[in-house]
């Protein structure tokens, strides 16, 4: 008997020593599958037009597996590729395989890998790629197809200039254009994935700390609260509360948030000369180091994988990164058709005036929402004005605020 139960127990590590091994195999195999691809030869440069979105995300047009239509995909350093479920539904793609990939909320999942034979970017045309397949549940992107992450990205130059609207993509990175950049900041790559990272610090002489570039994060800098205060810096904060955001692979927005943000005195990039004063981070214990595109858009800029280095050409004379804000967000409830207070954030105007969370939403500036379209009409008009007139029902009570923004943090001389 005993050593029948031995036999069982045997047979039993070796199959969970099995299954530990696949899944270790799997996960770099994935890497690799998601790094392949080629640039087809012949292409020099080109010069492609992008637009935001209403939720402020980068959106390029392509054309995947000599399709003559154009398909809307979100521009995101910060991610592999993805195709989404409506693209898949109407093109099938060939598997490749499974993946673990990692959702908005931090959740993990398993997905499958798509084999992309051929994408087009403007005159650029990549083969032999391969994608994630995932739903996406961000409000107002229902006409997204997918991201071109850093695993396409890296096969080209990207000089984007946010003013203009225009993305110059070329082969190789002009020496002269180069030395025209007024900041350069070192970047490094990884062994195992396509993301590049930069070192920070938010005090000289302080710990370093590393920040991967992300263009599909719509903030200045999203920062581990333990990293971030681990130098013992005092900091101004503001807390936020409230609900986190539902996107990639995360069917629901039930994750409380434990989020703050602090205002930095200090953004330090190493190994260049190049120093940020009072510079705001959104923190959370659980949240990744990422340099988001609201850092980027003031200034020109100019991405280089075979580089290693990030290309600034300021837009301004002087670079105020800390933003006016009514203090709130709001997300559409697709159960209910309704759109709510999803977090606020203290002293602010919402919270001066006492919004109070996960209220529903009656009407902004006299415009009723009352769908999902009229919600991403909203969020398309969110930044005009410095004014707002809201009206909420809260406990079977309607009230209404009228808000004026404020900048997130007072930097005036007498703070």
């Amino acid at each position: 008997m005993i050593k029948k139960i031995a036999k069982w127990i045997g047979i039993l590590i070796l199959s969970i020593s099995l299954l530990v091994g696949l899944f270790i195999y799997n996960i770099f195999s994935q890497f690799d599958k998601l790094k392949q691809g080629e640039l087809q030869e012949g292409f020099q440069k080109d010069t492609i037009p992008f637009r935001y979105n209403n939720t402020g995300h980068i959106v390029i047009d392509v054309k995947i597996n000599n399709s003559d239509r154009t398909y809307p995909f979100i521009l995101d350093s910060g991610a592999t590729n993805y195709v989404f479920k409506n693209f898949t539904k109407e093109n099938p793609l060939k598997g490749n395989g499974f993946a673990i990939a990692m959702g908005t909320s931090g959740n993990f999942y398993f997905t499958r890998i798509r084999k992309i034979p051929s994408l087009k970017i403007g005159k650029a045309t990549l083969k032999a790629l391969n994608a994630e397949e995932s739903a996406l549940h961000w409000n107002c992107v229902e006409n997204i197809y997918g991201l071109i992450g850093a695993d396409v990205m890296r096969h080209l130059v990207w000089e984007i200039d946010f003013q203009k609207q225009l993305i110059v993509l070329s082969k190789e990175l002009d020496l002269k254009k180069r030395n025209s950049y007024a900041i350069e900041i070192p970047v490094f790559g990884s062994s195992y994935n396509s993301f590049l990272s930069t070192r920070l610090q938010f005090r000289p002489k302080k710990r370093t700390k590393n920040a991967r570039i992300d263009l599909g994060n719509a903030g200045t800098l999203s920062f581990a609260e333990n990293q971030l205060n681990e130098d013992g810096l005092n900091f101004e904060k503001k807390k936020v509360v409230g609900l986190g955001s539902k996107g990639l692979g995360s069917a629901s927005n039930n994750m409380t948030l434990d989020e703050k943000y602090y205002l930095v005195d200090s953004l330090i990039f190493s190994n260049s000369d190049y120093t940020i004063k009072n510079f705001p981070v959104r923190a959370s214990p659980k949240s990744f180091n990422f340099l988001g595109l609201g850092f980027f858009q003031a200034y020109k800029t100019t991405i280089s994988w075979q580089d290693n280095v990030v290309l600034l050409s300021p837009y301004d004379s002087i670079q105020n990164f800390v933003w006016k804000t009514y203090g709130f967000t709001t997300e559409y409830n697709e159960q209910e058709n309704t759109v709510e207070v999803e977090s606020i954030t203290e002293n602010t105007p919402a919270s001066k005036a006492g919004l109070p969370l996960f209220s529903e939403i009656i009407s902004i500036n006299q415009k009723t929402l009352s769908n999902s379209q009229s919600y991403c009409e909203y969020l398309e008009l969110e930044q005009l004005g410095d004014t707002m007139n809201i009206t909420i029902r809260h406990n079977d009570s309607i009230q209404s605020f009228q808000l004026t923004k404020e900048f997130l943090f007072d930097l005036s001389p007498t703070n």
